[in-house]
């Protein structure tokens, strides 16, 4: 950084961590002019779990295809299921997304519900493919 554009910085507060994505809020002022940023916290974000990640080598293995929100999940484990059948619908970007099952089987997990915040490749479910 460049001394000679060094502004005055003056940090004035940090808030609680946000339990559900572990980011504080610092509040600060730059040049007297009152400013927030949201940064994660290095103590929040040992104590947060970490979703499970599909393992694209087993079939079964259902993953996000792309970063979002459970909208619904259509199954429960114990169920059968047939490839194609739709397991759960995801929402990013305000587009809909049916994820269908890989292969006819038995869901024998759901990793996910209505209203999980997911990255791609998150484990949604896992299906036992039928022999």
């Amino acid at each position: 950084i460049n001394a000679e554009y060094m502004g005055h910085l003056v940090l004035n507060a940090v808030g609680e961590p946000n339990p559900e994505d572990g980011k504080v809020e610092a509040f600060f002022e730059l040049n007297g002019q009152p400013r927030s940023i949201f940064v994660t916290s290095k103590q929040s974000q040992a104590h947060m779990s970490q979703r499970e990640v599909a393992d694209p080598a087993v079939a079964g293995s259902v993953a996000a295809p792309m970063p979002g929100s459970v909208i619904d999940v259509r199954v429960d484990v114990g169920d059968t299921v047939e490839k194609g059948q739709t397991l759960c619908v995801m929402s990013a970007m305000k587009m809909e997304t049916v994820v269908s099952s890989p292969c006819d089987g038995v869901v024998k997990r759901v990793a996910c519900r209505a209203g999980d915040t997911l990255s791609a490749g998150d484990l949604l479910c896992f299906v036992e493919e039928a022999h």
